[in-house]
């Protein structure tokens, strides 16, 4: 599942010299050597209160190619593929962030990196067209000047949203 709220009170507690034992998403051995697993974390409704990743923490981060970088728009997949596991992490549910904070991300990342190129790496990223049109219009609209490429179910696509995705950047799906 989600790690993020599961990750940060596992640190806090080693901190705080206290165990993991109840926290929410986590397995350990026990002191019987058994294994424990306890409950899963629920996923998260509202993906805009995660920060965006700390990518000024990359180690050389000066020497890393800048030619493009990959985000995030959703996660969730309602398919159940056989090659994928994403529905098992992410959940069936598919959940989006909101344009406005995609967009605030991509504008950090050409700000502080310099990157104009970008891969939009949802597991499905036209399953819902009325919100591509609208990150698309603001594409356009903020006249960012970035090309991105996606990955996309043929099921979910119209030549009108081809061509709103090649006007917004769009080079590959």
């Amino acid at each position: 599942g989600e790690g993020e709220f599961t990750f940060l009170e596992v640190i806090k507690a080693l901190e705080n010299g206290k165990p993991i034992r109840g926290i929410l998403g986590t397995s350990f051995v026990a002191d019987d050597g058994s294994i424990v697993h306890n409950p899963d974390r629920e996923l998260m409704t509202d993906l805009d209160i995660l920060p965006f990743p700390a990518r000024h923490l990359v180690l050389n981060v000066e020497e890393v190619n800048k030619s493009y970088d990959r985000i995030i728009t959703s996660r969730g997949c309602p398919f159940g593929c056989t090659f994928c596991d994403s529905n098992k992490i992410w959940g069936k549910k598919v959940r989006f962030r909101s344009v406005k904070n995609v967009i605030d991300e991509i504008k950090e990342i050409k700000h502080d990196f310099g990157v104009i190129s970008f891969c939009i790496d949802d597991d499905t990223f036209t399953i819902n067209p009325r919100y591509v049109e609208e990150l698309c219009d603001e594409f356009i609209e903020d006249n960012l000047g970035i090309s991105w490429w996606c990955q996309i179910r043929t099921e979910n696509i119209t030549e009108s949203l081809v061509e709103k995705m090649k006007k917004a950047g769009c080079t590959t799906c």
